[in-house]
This record gives C-alpha cells, sequence and structure tokens, in this order.
C-alpha cells in the first residue's frame, strides 16, 4: 500500500501538504516532507482543531498554489475539507478516505463542516476535492464497529435510489468492492445534478435528520452509523405514516439491520424534537424529512424532495 500511496503522491506534481489521521499514521507508517498528524473522530471536528490546522499549515509556508491531501476517515475529511475552503480564501485539496464511510461518503460532493455546542455540521462550506485516492487496502484493518458505519450509508443508497443495490446487500450477492463503487457512482452522480444541495441531493439526507439528533443527543459519543441506522427505521416508519411506503419495506429494513448486528437506539421523541430542531436542512422552523414511495425510490413533489412534518406527526411513530 506504502508504494502505491506514494506512487500517487508523486503524480500529483504539485507540492502537497498531508493532513493524516493518526490511527492510519501509526498503522501504515506514512511519512512525507510536509506532514501534519492529527486525531481522528467526530470529537475532531471542532473550532479549534481547525484553527490548529490552519496555523500548523501556515507555519510551514504552504501557498495557494499548493494542494492539501487529507488522509483519514470521514471526519478528518469534513475538517480538512473546510479548512481547505477558507485557506488563503480556497486552496485545492484531494481526499485519501480510509474507511468504509468515508469511501462512500464524505470523500465525494463538498460537503465540509465542523459541530458546534449547538448542532452537527452548522458551520461548514462547499469545497469539492479535486481528486480521490480510494485504495481497498485501507479497509484490511477496518474494525468490524468502524465497517458497520459505512454500511449504514451503504444500505440508505439502496433505499433512496437503487433497488438493487438494497438487494445485493440483502443478499449478500456482490463483493465489498463492487458494492462501494456503486455506492460512489450514485452519490457522484446525484452531486452532479445538485452540487449545491438544493434539489435532488436531499434525498442524501434520509436517516440523517434523525441520525444527526441521536448523535447530538449522546455528545458525539454515539457512532455516526448506529445513529443513521435507527434514522433509516424511523424515517422509513414516517413514509409509512404519510401514505407511501409499506410496513413489508420496513420488514426488510429491519431484517438487514439484524443481519449485521445494528445496535438500534432508543429514545424520547420530545428530547429528539427538540435536537432536530436544530437541523441545518431546516426552514421556517419546520423539521423537514425524506421520504420513500418504495424501497429505491424516494418520494418527489413540484421538484422538491424534502418536507415538513408537524411534531405531533413524529411523537405518534411506534
Amino acid at each position: 500500500m506504502q508504494s502505491r500511496f506514494s506512487d500517487f503522491l508523486a503524480s500529483i506534481k504539485r507540492k502537497t501538504y498531508l493532513v493524516v489521521e493518526k490511527k492510519i499514521h501509526d498503522l501504515y507508517g506514512i511519512h512525507a516532507d510536509n506532514i501534519l498528524v492529527i486525531p481522528g473522530g467526530e470529537l475532531v471536528k471542532t473550532r479549534q482543531m481547525k484553527e490548529f490546522v490552519e496555523d500548523a499549515l501556515l507555519a510551514k509556508g504552504i501557498s495557494k498554489s499548493d494542494v492539501i491531501v487529507a488522509v483519514g476517515g470521514g471526519s478528518l475529511l469534513d475538517l480538512v475539507g473546510f479548512v481547505a475552503s477558507t485557506l488563503l480564501r480556497g486552496i485545492d485539496f484531494i481526499t485519501v478516505p480510509t474507511t468504509l464511510l468515508a469511501m462512500v461518503d464524505a470523500s465525494i460532493g463538498g460537503k465540509t463542516a465542523i459541530n458546534t455546542p449547538y448542532g452537527k455540521n452548522l458551520i461548514g462550506a462547499f469545497h469539492m476535492p479535486i481528486d480521490s485516492y480510494v485504495d481497498f487496502t485501507f479497509l484490511d484493518t477496518l474494525p468490524e464497529e468502524e465497517f458497520l458505519m459505512g454500511m449504514a450509508e451503504v444500505i440508505k443508497y439502496g433505499l433512496v435510489f437503487d433497488k438493487q443495490l438494497f438487494e445485493e446487500i440483502e443478499n449478500k450477492s456482490a463483493s465489498l468492492e463492487k458494492i462501494v463503487l456503486r455506492s460512489r457512482e450514485i452519490k457522484q452522480e446525484i452531486v452532479a445534478k445538485d452540487p449545491m444541495d438544493k434539489g435532488i441531493r436531499h434525498i442524501l439526507n434520509f436517516g440523517h435528520t434523525v441520525g444527526h439528533a441521536l448523535e447530538f443527543l449522546h455528545n458525539y459519543e454515539l457512532k455516526h452509523g448506529f445513529a443513521v441506522a435507527s434514522g433509516l427505521v424511523f424515517e422509513l416508519a414516517l413514509s409509512i405514516h404519510e401514505g407511501y411506503c409499506s410496513s413489508y419495506d420496513l420488514d426488510r429494513l429491519k431484517e438487514l439491520l439484524q443481519m449485521y448486528k445494528f445496535p438500534l437506539q432508543s429514545f424520547c421523541k420530545k428530547l429528539l424534537y427538540s435536537a432536530m430542531l436544530k437541523d441545518k436542512k431546516n426552514r421556517d422552523g419546520e423539521v423537514y424529512f425524506v421520504l420513500l414511495h418504495e424501497i429505491g425510490r424516494c418520494v418527489e413533489k413540484q421538484g422538491k424532495y424534502s418536507f415538513p412534518i408537524p411534531k405531533e406527526t413524529l411523537w405518534s411513530i411506534a
């Protein structure tokens, strides 16, 4: 892996600054002339860490013509992408995802952000990476729990866009590599249609309105994938309540999550609603949700893909 990664860096033909997640640095011995090693995980996405990375890169002499290479999981990619969006009023960056979740989600699409005491991803910018380098070797050392984090997002892609992908996951009939590549294709296709998240890109939020609220309520100590898995169940149940999806589809989702041994969360709906009110996607004080017609197809009305749901309705979902 080291030689392939070194070849990739050599191919960039520009001065590079690496920001590498510590556990990846320790596992793989990644070295470069200009390297900054920082922790990973959701707790790294803070104003303080953004300032630290900015100051470190500026102290090293980074210039507008250089490129930042972010090597790590999704949280590190979110943070470094946001640094790149504002440093020197915008500098190029490349993502090197090292987890399944990062490969299928954070490394694509240009959504960068940090968290605040008021909610998740509330400060950020759209800043597209100029490239994304995927090396499946990184998954060889991925803990089972981290594998599940990525599978929650992969399952989401099947639910909102690709019934065949969902069925391949159900039947375990496709290789992990094929599933990753298809998931990346789906996100790239959706982002190309709606790069600024004004329409169809909203469908990628399915499960995340509830999921992000659960993360907030657990002080970001609840893993993203576990929160999203619970969100997928709740928001599919909401789709049934609103007269769209069938209970059979919900049963299939629950069986799939049970097969992968996702620990679904219990929660107080009133506390959840108060946390969801902080969601950045809300408008006019209302909480918006993506709904499913069926597995593989979202509800769309006059070009809109997310819809306000009253709190009383949310409290009634079993």
